[in-house]
This record gives structure tokens, sequence and C-alpha cells, in this order.
């Protein structure tokens, strides 16, 4: 876990969340894009694996409640953009955006220097996960 944070601080410089930018340090979690269990799941050498868990390219610092949306498919990024589930309520899809600090018809894009390739790989393990 020490790796990752500190690869995660390489690449975000500061440990805040991400979507909504709190940085209150109990709340901030190295919440991974590619989850490790379905990388320790998956066929890849061991090598492999430990280079993908640590990797900074597969996570975003998440606050508590953006890391549960993100781990349960309520938000997903399709490319450099977040996307929220179908299935929700207007309410709870409004929720979301208020929390995100979206208007009501802006999107939440990930910022070109921190969208990579790799980054892209990882999220589309996630997409096909969560949908």
């Amino acid at each position: 876990v020490r790796h990752y944070h500190i690869n995660l601080l390489r690449k975000f410089h500061e440990k805040k969340c991400y979507l909504c930018e709190c940085d209150i340090e109990n709340l901030i979690i190295g919440s991974h894009i590619h989850r490790v269990t379905d990388i320790k799941n998956d066929t890849i050498s061991l090598e492999e694996k430990n280079r993908q868990i640590v990797d900074g390219e597969n996570g975003f610092w998440l606050c508590a409640n953006h890391d549960k949306l993100f781990e349960y498919g309520l938000i997903y990024f399709e490319e450099n953009t977040m996307k929220i589930a179908e299935g929700l309520t207007t309410k709870q899809k409004e929720f979301i955006k208020k929390i995100t600090n979206l208007k009501k018809n802006e999107e939440f894009r990930i910022n070109e220097e921190h969208y990579t390739y790799t980054m892209h790989e990882y999220l589309e393990k996630h997409k096909k996960r969560v949908k």
C-alpha cells in the first residue's frame, strides 16, 4: 500500500479527492481503478500483478463517498469523462453532481496531464466490470 500511495502522490502531487477536492485526510482513499482482487485473480505473472497493484496510473485519490460510488459502478469513465449510472433516480444523480461540484449540464473530465494510455486501459477494465 505504501508504494501505491507514493506513486499516487507522484502523479497527483497532493492527497485530496480528485472529484471534489475534499482534503480531510481520514476520508481520502487511494482508490484502485482496476481492483486488487481482480488483479490477483488474473492469469498474468506475479511480477505483473505486483506492478499493477502499485501502479500510480491505476488509481485516484478519492473521498469515501466517491470511492464507493466508483467501486460500485455508480460513477465510471468513458474515455476521460465521468458518467453517472443510468439506474439511479434523478435525485440520486443530482446528489452525485452536487458532491462532485458539477453544474446542471457540466461534465467532469480527467485532466489531460493525468489521463494516460495506461490509465485509459485500467478505466476500460473498470467499465467492463461495472456495466
